[in-house]
């Protein structure tokens, strides 16, 4: 499904319509709650309210922050919550701006999950769903992804003909233009990054799948020698996860499985544990103290996008002109039905 390309003043009169009908949320104040369970040099904090600098960490000698959310299927506006919607690809934007221009080494990863395969009743991927997943791969190019992990949800996304591409990661899938590892250089520090995800009871068409520890030992054992720190983005694979993380493969374990409570990082081995906030409702924001490129500690910041939170201006009209594009594909697909008279 082709998206509605917008030029010339009809697409300046509907910025202007736009920002004229969207009033900003009363920013809260700022507040910083430390979580118990201290681990070993690792803390767990939940930053909420305040501006977009009185959200920024302090100095503190991370060697490398690690950005991640994920499990937001193909969606780029705050969750639908009634009561105080959260997330959202402006709000993201607006705190990994902010967080890559202190100038510590950055990285922003998705655990996975971050398109949407809803079928329509013919067995293919509904219209509207299509055309929402062509929108976040927009979205996430725009704001400079680093790496997403591919799961069986996000293939037909990721195959689909419109927009952007995105690297993507998986150790266990074996899929056109998905990677099983990539090596990122940050100012000399070699960070290697791979992705997990179970065997779905039904595979998509063009994906072969394995199972997840069978997946992740020859593409750890390969990327190991190759790199300073191992991340691993585990969606809903937690006992591959443990297994590298306990035997010494991997340095940083991000675990999506729909997560929404308060959790403070953990050591499982060597290995630095952190869940993911389910529909990155929040964003975390993992800040390493790296010794000789071995990671001695983390705080794990999780920052609020909840009402308020600061937001990237340009994400906010692309989000915005997604939501009207969707919308109208979708009232094509649900077109209303005439019933014929009594």
């Amino acid at each position: 499904m082709e998206r509605v390309s917008f030029q010339g003043s009809a697409a300046v009169s509907l910025l202007l319509l736009l920002a004229a009908c969207v009033r900003p949320a009363a920013v809260p104040p700022a507040g910083t709650t430390v979580l118990p369970g201290e681990d070993g040099g690792l803390r767990g904090e939940v930053v909420t309210g305040g501006s977009l600098s009185e959200r920024l960490a302090e100095p503190d000698g991370a060697g490398l922050v690690v950005l991640f959310g994920g499990e937001t299927r193909g969606d780029l506006q705050p969750c639908g919550c009634e009561d105080r919607p959260s997330g959202g690809i402006a709000r993201v934007g607006g705190h990994a701006v902010g967080v890559r221009g202190a100038g510590t080494p950055t990285l922003l990863l998705d655990a996975g999950a971050f398109l949407d395969d809803t079928q329509g009743v013919d067995g293919a991927i509904r219209p509207d769903v299509a055309a929402g997943n062509a929108w976040v791969r927009d979205g996430m190019s725009q704001l400079g992804w680093d790496t997403v992990n591919v799961t069986t949800v996000d293939v037909p996304g990721v195959l689909g003909e419109h927009g952007a591409a995105i690297p993507g990661v998986s150790a266990n899938l074996r899929v056109d233009g998905v990677e099983p590892f990539r090596i990122i250089d940050l100012d000399g520090l070699r960070v290697g990054v791979t992705g997990v995800s179970p065997v779905p009871s039904v595979l998509p068409e063009g994906v072969q799948v394995l199972p997840p520890m069978r997946g992740l030992r020859p593409v750890l054992a390969e990327l190991q020698p190759e790199v300073d720190l191992v991340i691993l983005l585990s969606w809903r694979s937690p006992e591959a996860a443990r297994w590298a993380a306990r035997g010494g493969l991997v340095d940083v374990v991000i675990d999506a499985q729909g997560h929404t409570g308060r959790h403070p990082p953990i050591w499982v081995g060597d290995a630095i544990w952190v869940r993911n906030p389910a529909k990155t409702s929040r964003l975390g924001e993992l800040r390493l103290q790296l010794d000789d490129g071995r990671v001695v500690g983390a705080v794990d910041r999780r920052i609020d996008l909840g009402p308020g939170a600061p937001e990237d201006a340009d994400l906010a009209t692309l989000a915005a002109l997604a939501e009207r594009d969707v919308a109208r594909v979708r009232e094509s697909v649900f077109a209303p039905v005439i019933l014929s008279p009594r």
